[in-house]
């Protein structure tokens, strides 16, 4: 029981970073007003994001990343839009699309950083141990059985590191039932 606990804990970091990595979606909450755009974050990482605007100005107001083909819907005054996308690293403009606002104040830079790729040894692997699990009718033993798998990237770690954690729990219930039998045999 003892050796399941360790096993599962020990693989919960794996899973946790590689779920934190896929699930990496990074949200902007703006203001526009008569003429400005407040973001309350002026950099994220690449990738997907949702941009949440609320009106707080008396003029209606289109929010769009200039370049992108990414916008909200035309909010009147106290109305709020959201938008999803997704980006590229380099610097965007954030503009409103409404003839002359742009030009009298609403506009912002949104500075998207590249994600750093994960360290992988030289050998771009990953190397794992996996508990194997015997028993000679009167007591289970796990030794550990080292394997070293291919790493390919982020999304694919996700995956890995669930089927790792699905190994470990098929491994403890294997040494769960085999002690409940042993147990059963013994008290007969």
């Amino acid at each position: 029981m003892k050796v399941c606990l360790l096993a599962l804990v020990s693989a919960l970091p794996i899973v946790s970073a590689a779920t934190q990595a896929n699930a990496s979606v990074a949200t902007i909450e703006a203001d526009a007003s008569e003429f400005s755009i407040n973001l309350d974050q002026s950099s994220i990482d690449e990738g997907e994001f949702v941009l949440n605007v609320d009106n707080l100005g008396s003029l209606g107001h289109v929010i769009a990343i200039e370049g992108t083909g990414i916008s909200t819907s035309y909010m009147s005054s106290g109305s709020s839009a959201s938008v999803t996308g997704e980006l590229a690293a380099g610097t965007y403009n954030v503009i409103c699309t409404i003839s002359g606002h742009a030009a009298a104040g609403m506009s912002t830079s949104l500075v998207v950083s590249p994600i750093s790729a994960p360290s992988t040894t030289a050998s771009d692997s990953t190397t794992t141990i996996t508990p194997e699990v015997t028993t000679d009718g009167t007591q289970t033993t796990v030794e550990e059985s080292v394997t070293t798998l291919a790493n390919s990237g982020s999304k694919q770690m996700g995956r890995l590191s669930g089927g790792i954690l699905m190994l470990f729990v098929g491994a403890c219930m294997i040494v769960l039932r085999r002690g409940k039998t042993s147990y059963r045999n013994s008290t007969h």
